[in-house]
């Protein structure tokens, strides 16, 4: 059932209560529920008392080239995205269905950095995205960041949101989420939600994050030379 008030869904309110539908509940009782909140909506989020609080909002934007920069031997997967103001460096792979959208603020990637499957590159207005030599970004993963350190590994499905700071040589974990402007310091193990420094970067984790970037740049040569071409049917 929907509960109808007589009243005129002028009613901001009202109006909201009789979108939703309210299984099996009586009229009489969901109007006591809600009798307080009619008040607290009415007296502070009507139309009018709205309309008074927020001024009409202007943005001046700045719209960036579509400026893609490539470096040599740089593999870029045809169902990816790149574009905006975009930097790769030499030896980068980047993936199926990756998006680097450097549309509000340019992003820089270094050499011999991968950028796995599914994986989003954005990032803030006014905050140009740096990312350093020989960084791993793992399948899934939303990096909307200012900065990543060399050398670091970024797991899979992992969130860096914004403005966020990784130094060098760092293990984001994955699954893990780093809430905005959070600062990671040199070789760390990140962890959890919200992700939290647990321990140092060891000396096997270092050996895998060279494995990764040594395996990607053979994977980016061979996909870059047709060794996989995509046998999924046309739509």
């Amino acid at each position: 059932m929907r509960f109808r008030h007589p009243a005129s869904h002028s009613d901001p309110f009202l109006l909201l209560c009789s979108l939703f539908p309210v299984p099996s509940v009586p009229q009489a009782a969901f109007a006591a529920f809600c009798g307080p909140l009619h008040f607290f909506a009415g007296g502070i989020f009507s139309l009018e008392s709205t309309r008074a609080i927020l001024p009409p909002m202007q943005f001046d934007f700045v719209d960036l080239p579509n400026r893609v920069r490539l470096g040599k031997n740089v593999y870029i997967a045809p169902t990816a995205y790149v574009g905006g103001e975009v930097t790769l460096g030499d030896d980068c792979t980047v993936m199926h269905h990756v998006v680097i959208r450097g549309d509000v603020s340019a992003i820089t990637v270094g050499a011999r950095c991968n950028i796995q499957d599914g994986t989003v590159l954005h990032t803030n207005r006014g905050v140009p995205m740096d990312i350093e030599d020989d960084v791993s970004i793992g399948h899934r993963a939303v990096v909307h960041c200012r900065r990543v350190g060399r050398g670091t590994l970024i797991g899979i499905g992992s969130i860096v949101l914004d403005d966020c700071e990784i130094g060098p040589g760092c293990l984001i974990a994955a699954g893990a989420v780093l809430p905005p402007r959070t600062i990671v310091p040199a070789n760390k193990v990140i962890m959890g939600i919200p992700g939290k420094v647990v321990r140092d970067v060891n000396e096997m984790e270092r050996t895998y994050f060279a494995e990764v970037t040594a395996s990607y740049l053979h994977l980016g040569r061979l996909h870059g030379s047709g060794a996989y071409p995509n046998h999924a049917p046309s739509p």
